[in-house]
């Protein structure tokens, strides 16, 4: 069981292209990635996000947004925020300018295709952008939405877990057109052909 109140985090991760970061998708990446629960990996930062990546206490949970989708729920497990490895970093590449990490451990991960919009999993849009490690308590826009904390922790992990919005209609749609596949379309005229050949 996922202990819900330990969800005091979130950063945001996202990358220029439509890869999902910290899943594994890109083979070009020389950092450990992981790809199910448990795994160890590095969470990077921009030096001067250093600060930020180092609030987390052991055993904190911090959820990662991208593209304004929540994809990730990870656990800290480093005891500080450490100079990353150049021979994890390519050169001439963004890596460079993430040059300090911290070890996490993948708790939960959702692909593009059935991560929770941001909006969705908090409850509002709490514009944690930029890189830095934002305490979820102290952002402006949770101040604003006047909501106990357990509710939005409780309510990002329930994100993570279930479908996402969009994975509800999606397939809602895709029933409906299955169902419209097998019942034939009756019209008006194949009614009144049969009256006519009676």
């Amino acid at each position: 069981m996922i202990p819900f109140r330990q969800i005091l985090w979130v950063k945001s991760v996202s990358m220029d292209e439509d890869v999902l970061a910290y899943a594994g998708q890109d083979p070009r990446v020389r950092a450990r990635e992981p790809r199910r629960p448990g795994d160890l990996f590095e969470l990077h930062a921009a030096p001067e996000d250093a600060d930020s990546l180092q609030d987390p206490a052991i055993d904190d949970l911090v959820v990662l947004t991208q593209h304004e989708q929540v994809t990730h729920l990870v656990r800290v497990v480093g005891a500080e925020v450490g100079a990353r490895s150049p021979r994890t970093m390519r050169k001439g590449t963004r890596d460079e300018r993430f040059s300090v990490e911290r070890t996490c451990a993948l708790v939960l991960l959702r692909d593009f295709d059935h991560a929770p919009f941001v909006e969705e999993a908090f409850g509002f849009e709490p514009n944690a952008d930029g890189g830095e490690t934002h305490r979820i308590d102290e952002l402006p826009a949770f101040v604003a939405a006047s909501v106990p904390l357990w509710l939005v922790q409780r309510r990002v992990l329930k994100a993570l877990q279930g479908p996402s919005l969009r994975t509800i209609y999606e397939t809602r749609g895709e029933r409906e057109a299955q169902r419209m596949k097998r019942i034939p379309r009756l019209e008006l005229q194949d009614f009144v052909r049969r009256d006519e050949e009676e």
